[in-house]
């Protein structure tokens, strides 16, 4: 009896040590918990970040806190990796960032007390974006904030990151499946023409049903398409549900 008590004390003493009381977001956008920003760069990034999602279902949120130990004291005395980019890490969980199932939010998180900044990847982006999102806070991003210009490091950061993560595909490779489905509905629907029906209806009831298929997913790819489009279909007021494993990129200055 008295080891139960002992393990549940120290179960209990365990979670407080653990505990983070990581901060809520007010914004979608720029939570500017540590008010570096002037009263006309949030609203301006804001709106800009709202058009980028609107436009490309890519979440990109900006954070500044006075120092991560505020919200998460346990991660100082951490003795795995970064503390600061394991912070980095849990709150882009926490909060969700990133639209599902592409899973590619992004967060600039910018530290002043602790004079770091972060820019953490979703599960979607594939390893090579932790350099270029390097180069990114090295050239674009650093020099501002060692001048303490948080709103000139901001609004270049978010809008070079932006650059790097939006892809411009040509129409016939953002449709690319939909075309190879439509070639071989003709294909099926020719085939079960020349064929003779009587003598071979297992495979003309074959072509027809492949033929079927195939235009079902057609259309389905495009309503979906369209709908992922659809502003009214889209709720900015909360976070996709996206998490990340750490990809990304830190810098100090």
């Amino acid at each position: 009896m008295k080891i139960l008590k002992i393990l549940l004390l120290l179960t209990f003493m365990l979670q407080t040590f653990t505990f983070a009381n990581y901060p809520e977001h007010k914004d979608n956008y720029v939570n500017d918990f540590a008010n570096l920003l002037n009263e006309y760069t949030s609203p301006a990034l804001r709106n800009k970040l709202l058009a980028f999602e609107k436009e490309t279902n890519i979440e990109l949120v900006l954070v500044t806190i006075n120092s991560y130990r505020e919200y998460a004291p346990q991660l100082a005395q951490s003795l795995r990796g970064n503390p600061f980019e394991e912070f980095a890490t849990k709150l882009f969980n926490t909060w969700g960032v990133g639209n599902m199932p592409e899973n590619k939010g992004i967060m600039l998180l910018i530290s002043k007390n602790d004079r770091k900044v972060r820019i953490e990847l979703g599960r979607g982006y594939e390893k090579h974006y932790d350099e270029i999102m390097k180069e990114i806070i090295d050239k674009d991003i650093v020099p501002f904030l060692k001048e303490n210009d948080y709103d000139t490091g901001a609004i270049v950061g978010t809008d070079e990151i932006m650059k790097k993560v939006v892809k411009r595909v040509s129409w016939s490779r953002y449709y690319m499946w939909e075309i190879i489905a439509s070639i071989f509905v003709v294909i099926s629907l020719l085939s079960a023409m020349i064929i003779d029906r009587k003598k071979h209806p297992a495979i003309f009831w074959m072509l027809l049903g492949s033929a079927g298929i195939l235009i079902g997913f057609i259309i389905s790819s495009i309503l979906s398409s369209k709908s992922s489009h659809d502003d009214s279909d889209h709720d900015y007021s909360n976070f996709g549900g996206g998490s990340s494993d750490g990809g990304g990129a830190s810098g100090d200055f």
